[in-house]
């Protein structure tokens, strides 16, 4: 089992861009120098080990696609078959949105209380607990575009996982600050903290960027667990 701040550096390496076969190559690395080191005096328990191979080869290959020719000259927007997309069928995917959709209804419909757990958890009682109704807005207005994706989705038989993920992933992005403004700056703190003192051991050997990245896909991953935010990604089909 991953931890939280190993998911939040998963979904940064993803964030920037660096492909599964390389994050693979930069783990099997890690693990490859581990091996052959001497002796152990620890165990490998966190991805967070393999994140300064992983940057390595991710450089390493970046290095390599300079002046190289797109191999795939397939567009993003192209749309897929629905019987031959690898992973995502179109019934599936209609399945997956409508399951995203009743996840909140229910988040409106207790918006109200899903910040006030958010003021529970802070020590003084000053808390934009107060903005329940800008939240629950927020949510009404991703729910209407979630119903016009799934009309459209409804009236064709080809499905666009690329172009679907992009318009969830704005959906996503959008909801989250609501619900990170409606939360106040006190709960952020508190949970940038949590992911620094994790990080604290592996900070000097990360790009900044990725470092940055990773704190804030923390602090979104403990938001959505407090409060039941479901995700709306695809990726958690």
């Amino acid at each position: 089992m991953i931890s939280p701040i190993d998911w939040a550096l998963v979904e940064a390496w993803r964030a920037a861009g660096i492909p599964l076969h390389i994050v693979l190559r930069g783990i099997n690395k890690a693990f490859d120098s581990y091996e052959s080191g001497s002796p152990k005096f620890r165990k490998v328990n966190s991805v967070l080990y393999c994140q300064q191979a992983v940057e390595e080869a991710f450089s390493e290959w970046t290095l390599t696609q300079v002046g190289s020719a797109a191999d795939d000259t397939k567009s993003l927007d192209q749309p897929e078959d629905a019987s031959s997309s690898p992973g995502f069928t179109l019934i599936e995917t209609l399945q997956f949105l409508q399951r995203v959709d009743r996840d909140l209804q229910a988040l409106e419909t207790d918006s109200e209380s899903v910040l006030k757990r958010a003021k529970a958890e802070l020590s003084s009682a000053d808390t934009a607990a107060s903005n329940h109704t800008l939240l629950a807005e927020a949510i009404r207005r991703t729910r209407d575009r979630l119903s016009e994706l799934t009309k459209d989705l409804q009236k064709t038989e080809r499905l666009n996982p690329e172009a679907l993920e992009r318009d969830l992933d704005s959906l996503d992005r959008l909801l989250l600050n609501e619900i990170k403004a409606a939360c106040g700056d006190e709960l952020l703190s508190r949970y940038r903290k949590e992911a620094k003192s994790e990080l604290r051991t592996y900070r000097s050997k990360m790009e900044k960027d990725i470092y940055n990245q990773t704190v804030e896909n923390f602090v979104a991953r403990r938001l959505r667990e407090s409060f039941g935010i479901p995700r709306l990604s695809l990726l958690y089909f």
